[in-house]
Formats: structure tokens, C-alpha cells, sequence
């Protein structure tokens, strides 16, 4: 599944990312592709350390180039 949340800059997109759609994934055990910087110690420390081989953090960059 692929969601996108847009809207004015700091009224919580990021937020709103990580509580209703990132956390929810990764305990139910699926894989996040994202661009957001997260912390993933942080969320292995909330999730044990299979959280770890979950989270793949890309950069803008290899969006522009798998076009």
C-alpha cells in the first residue's frame, strides 16, 4: 500500500505518518519503505530488534534515479 499525506508545512504530516501509518505496520510486522528520517534505535527500542530489518530509509535521490 502505497499513502501520501500532504498538506501546510508543521501541521503534522509527519506526525500523522508515524502514529496511523508506520507504527501500525511494523507491529504488524511489515516492511516500510520511507523517506522520512526516522530514528530506527528508537523504534527498536519500542519494538524489539526485528523492528530493525523492517524500516528501509531512502533519500530523494533514489527516487529520481529508479525513474
Amino acid at each position: 500500500m502505497i499513502n501520501g499525506l500532504s498538506g501546510r508545512p508543521g501541521a503534522g504530516k509527519t506526525y500523522e505518518a508515524v502514529v496511523s501509518h508506520i507504527l501500525p505496520a511494523l507491529k504488524q510486522g511489515r516492511k516500510i519503505i520511507t523517506n522520512i528520517p526516522l530514528n530506527v534505535d528508537w523504534f527498536v527500542s519500542v519494538l524489539g530488534e526485528p523492528a530493525r530489518d523492517l524500516i528501509v530509509l531512502v533519500d530523494g535521490a533514489y527516487f529520481h534515479a529508479w525513474r
